[in-house]
């Protein structure tokens, strides 16, 4: 019998938003959930500190990937390399 096991994808977003997102806050409001998750066993693929999308060509804007970085996270997520960036503080 198998199970269904969640994954939680943590999308990666420009050098540009990231600089406009406080580290504080986003502790607070955000990565202290994912962290719990994980904690109780939900997978976390988290492509935002996983280095993969290192500068402004792989985004149309601060949040939506460019067809070059849509194909590179699509073919991470795909074959299941993108588990290797998980990185949970």
């Amino acid at each position: 019998r198998r199970s269904k096991k969640p994954v939680i994808v943590v999308a990666p977003v420009s050098r540009h938003m990231k600089q406009l997102l406080p580290d504080e806050a986003l502790q607070t409001c955000f990565w202290q959930y994912i962290e719990r998750l994980a904690g109780e066993g939900c997978e976390v693929v988290d492509f935002y500190h996983s280095g993969l999308f290192p500068d402004e060509t792989y985004f149309v804007d601060a949040l939506k990937l460019s067809g070059k970085g849509k194909r590179i996270f699509n073919e991470y997520l795909r074959k299941g390399e993108g588990r290797k960036c998980t990185d949970i503080r």
